[in-house]
């Protein structure tokens, strides 16, 4: 289960684990990532393919660690039409009432929706689409864990 994998890796304050972006979350540095961790997007595709209907090939991994204060921004992914992001909560347990739920913002009708956080619950969706991850309530001294897996795809 994903959720062992942060026990081992160097979570870091700074969120490198893609960019040299500097944001207030922990992540984890490519060159400190376990390579293995990269082997699971064929297996994450597979499981995908029967909700999405499409060739995907992976692009990039992104994972993440929140503490209370440390409130997510909506971002985009990525802005490429294609694309899309696989988002899963890799705490092995967590209680709803910690928050740390997922949210998304439909520009179009300037509404915010948000997703409750549910150990190895996977959310599915365009990485154009605004995100962000909420960060946990002061009612626990846990870390939110999340590992998103950026796919492109296209039509078989």
């Amino acid at each position: 289960m994903l959720s062992e994998e942060f026990n081992y890796m160097p979570l870091r304050l700074c969120n490198w684990s893609d960019s040299n972006n500097i944001k207030l979350f922990f992540g984890v540095r490519k060159t400190d990532r376990p390579n293995h961790l990269e082997s699971l997007a064929s297996i994450i595709s597979l499981k995908v393919k029967k909700h999405v209907k499409r060739k995907f090939f992976f692009k990039r991994l992104h994972l993440n660690g929140q503490v209370y204060g440390q409130e997510g921004q909506l971002h985009q992914d990525s802005q490429e039409p294609t694309d899309i992001t696989v988002l899963i909560f890799t705490n092995r347990e967590w209680n709803s009432a910690w928050g740390g739920h997922f949210s998304f913002a439909d520009l179009s009708d300037q509404e915010v929706h948000t997703v409750t956080y549910k150990p190895n619950r996977a959310v599915i969706f365009p990485s154009s689409l605004y995100h962000c991850g909420n960060a946990p309530l002061r009612f626990t001294d846990r870390m939110r864990t999340s590992a998103a897996f950026l796919f492109e795809t296209c039509e078989y």
